[in-house]
């Protein structure tokens, strides 16, 4: 008798579809926003509708107002789209990392230093990326750059990308990064000294 249940499986599925309308239809465009819902679990059964389901998953921002009005409307959708069906829901929205944001003149710094050591051509500046990173609360405490350092080598073997099983590091890398930041806080100090 599914008609006198409350079903929590096509309700996650409505909350799920309703997220990804979210950062399509109430994020300017020109902001950058990632809403992944990374988890669906309403237990194990064959034939019976569970009593409960449980979604989880992340967000990523680069803009304070952008994160408030993500945070605020995932509670209003999950309550809109429960409460069309009778059901209740509980939201919980945990801020663990900030967005890492480069200062740009220490990012200056480290551009010069990293090109002096290792040539212009083994230096890129990427396009902003989302993942999340405790990195940020350095850069509320002082300007800070954050570096990521290629550690990838295809003549040993070393290919997959962060995140895959067979991810691995060539620690001949560890021997640059090093170089890299000590030459960059060597550099900064002789900066700040020069200012006085």
């Amino acid at each position: 008798m599914p008609h006198e249940a409350v079903d929590p499986i096509a309700i996650g599925g409505q909350i799920l579809s309703n997220l990804q309308h979210l950062v399509a239809r109430e994020i300017d465009p020109v902001e950058s926003a990632v809403v992944g819902v990374t988890g669906f679990n309403s237990g194990i059964s064959v034939g019976v509708i569970p009593p409960t389901a449980v979604l989880t998953g992340g967000t990523n921002s680069f803009s304070p107002q952008v994160r408030d009005l993500i945070e605020r409307r995932i509670g209003e959708i999950a309550a809109g789209v429960c409460a069309a069906h009778g059901a209740t829901c509980d939201y919980e929205y945990t801020r663990i990392y900030d967005t890492v944001l480069n200062d740009p003149e220490t990012a200056g710094v480290v551009d010069e230093v990293a090109a002096r050591l290792f040539g212009r051509d083994a230096v890129c500046e990427l396009p902003p990326i989302m993942p999340g990173e405790d990195f940020s609360f350095f850069g509320q405490q002082a300007p800070s750059c954050f570096v990521l350092l290629g550690a990838g080598n295809s003549a040993k073997g070393i290919t997959a990308p962060h995140h895959d099983a067979k991810f691995d590091v060539d620690e001949d890398a560890l021997a640059m990064g090093t170089q890299l930041f000590v030459h960059t806080a060597l550099e900064l100090l002789e900066r700040t000294e020069a200012r006085g």
